[in-house]
């Protein structure tokens, strides 16, 4: 497998015990095009994980940062596609609401549970080693 340079953020971003799920559309340069993922995104220079995280967040879903709380991340994840991986920092945030306002990368979304996430239902993995994500998510979906 080749490792791109390139990296960036993957963030789940849940609500009332459900994980955000977006469909992406068929663009050449989007991540899993056709499929349902989690928000994602590419790294500026100049901006540190969690500003991606909270500028991928706010592009694809229209939530902005005071209608999310972080609370847990970030976590050195690798994704993958055909014969190229890549690190990615992986953030968990709670939203304040469930009102979202998809962009041009994304043409649906869905509030999926972990058990969704867990068989694949609708939902393409793209992490090399998904058991760290999907404890993680399992942890942050028990809290209160």
């Amino acid at each position: 497998m080749i490792e791109v340079s390139k990296d960036g953020t993957v963030s789940a971003i849940i609500n009332d015990k459900k994980i955000l799920l977006v469909k992406r559309v068929w663009l050449p340069f989007i991540l899993a095009p056709g499929k349902w993922t989690m928000v994602s995104g590419g790294r500026n220079a100049d901006e540190s994980y969690l500003e991606c995280a909270l500028r991928e967040v706010h592009e694809e879903t229209g939530m902005a940062g005071e209608g999310l709380k972080l609370i847990s991340g970030p976590m050195k994840v690798y994704m993958s596609s055909g014969n190229r991986k890549w690190p990615n920092m992986f953030f968990i945030f709670k939203a304040r609401t469930k009102s979202i306002r998809l962009n041009y990368e994304n043409r649906k979304y869905r509030w999926a549970s972990i058990d969704d996430i867990e068989t694949g239902k609708e939902y393409h993995n793209v992490f090399i080693r998904p058991a760290p994500v999907l404890r993680k998510l399992r942890q942050a979906l028990s809290r209160k």
